[in-house]
């Protein structure tokens, strides 16, 4: 019995030491799932989110774009997932939208066999190659890039299960995101926010106090600047939204 018993726990031991794995892939077999596209000319910087919905910006195709998961614990917040191992390029044709799957599965550090895996899907326009990783996107607004809403996987695969497939992934698209700092309320009572719009079109503004009825309040060009609100004076409070400019 003993003998037994010490065969039957290493065999547990060690099924519960293997590494987790999923398998890189937004298209199984002939079946559609979650396509990624590219930045809408219309509206750059909207970011969109779900399968079927209408993208305007193409498919991404070709190794132009890069794809690459990022995973971890199901507890983890996002900007603490790590990178998954290898990175790869989007199919061609009729396939565009969809990446070129890698021959192996991917592991997710953390996670063991049996365990779900809180696990995201990143794009970004690799300019020609030479843009390798996701914090040289975070560095520079004028790349397009994209992220898909998190999900949590399946069990995760290894030597006794097979991995799964990334199940619950949607569609969505890249962006060239205006990003807003620095919002303050100057001692005349004026409003005011700097801007870096990467966009290459300009943006208008427009305000409301109660989020029903929407004013225009100006526009900002693109690159950087400042932009000011003068009717913010005596205002208790007032909300804005940028809408690209006619």
């Amino acid at each position: 019995m003993r003998r037994w018993l010490v065969v039957v726990l290493c065999v547990c031991a060690c099924k519960g030491a293997s590494q987790g794995l999923v398998v890189f892939n937004n298209r199984v077999g002939e079946q559609i799932v979650a396509p990624i596209y590219d930045v809408d000319p219309y509206n750059p910087a909207f970011s969109q989110y779900g399968t079927g919905l209408i993208y305007n910006g193409g498919p991404l195709a070709g190794t132009a774009f890069t794809a690459q998961l990022f995973g971890g614990p199901t507890n983890l917040p996002l900007e603490r997932l790590t990178t998954l191992e290898p990175s790869t390029f989007f199919r061609t044709n009729d396939a565009a939208g969809f990446v070129v799957a890698p021959n192996r599965a991917v592991a997710v550090p953390g996670v063991p066999e049996g365990e779900r895996a809180k696990v995201q899907l990143r794009a970004w326009n690799n300019r020609g190659g030479t843009v390798t990783n996701w914090n040289q996107v975070l560095t520079d607004p004028t790349i397009g890039r994209g992220a898909s809403l998190p999900i949590i996987t399946p069990p995760l695969g290894s030597l006794f299960i097979v991995p799964p497939n990334l199940i619950g992934l949607q569609s969505f698209n890249l962006v060239l995101p205006i990003t807003i700092t620095s919002l303050r309320r100057s001692p005349d009572g004026k409003f005011r926010f700097d801007y870096t719009n990467p966009t290459g079109r300009a943006y208008c503004i427009e305000a409301s106090t109660n989020l029903t009825q929407w004013t225009g309040a100006g526009s900002i060009g693109t690159g950087s600047g400042t932009y000011t609100d003068s009717a913010a004076t005596n205002q208790t409070r007032r909300f804005y939204r940028l809408m690209p400019c006619p």
